[in-house]
């Protein structure tokens, strides 16, 4: 099972993605976090496939905990989504995103989440070892 973290200030927005996750019918863990420090303290003990934190958050750096986690993990063990208000260049700090940053404006579109975690379980699933017929 995928297992997701979000640090977002808003319940709305804790609910609204797992309503996404309903609608699509993926099977998802989810945990919320409304602080980056409860984040990071359950990082390693959870061990999440997918971060998104919302960058704009006015109580909680997101953007530099996206950096924290990228510089201690790699890119292959956690995959980052950066929320943003809105993708217009002075808006969005694109440039100081970590390398493989996912960038999405907020509010999440249903069809790019569906195709997203959807690629997202897929990558991340065992393909089964069948032996070959001698």
């Amino acid at each position: 099972m995928l297992k997701i973290f979000l640090v977002e200030c808003g319940q709305e927005t804790c609910q609204h993605i797992q309503t996404l996750a309903e609608d699509a019918r993926l099977v998802i863990d989810w945990f919320c976090f409304d602080s980056a420090l409860k984040a990071l303290v359950n990082l390693e003990s959870i061990e999440p496939d997918v971060l998104i934190a919302d960058v704009s958050m006015p109580t909680v750096d997101g953007l530099e905990l996206l950096r924290t986690v990228r510089a201690s993990l790699p890119a292959n063990r956690l995959s980052l989504v950066a929320l943003v208000p809105s993708l217009a260049p002075e808006a969005a700090p694109i440039a100081d995103l970590p390398e493989s940053t996912v960038l999405v404006q907020k509010p999440i579109h249903p069809q790019w989440f569906a195709g997203y975690f959807a690629a997202q379980i897929a990558s991340r699933k065992v393909p089964v070892t069948t032996s070959l017929p001698a």
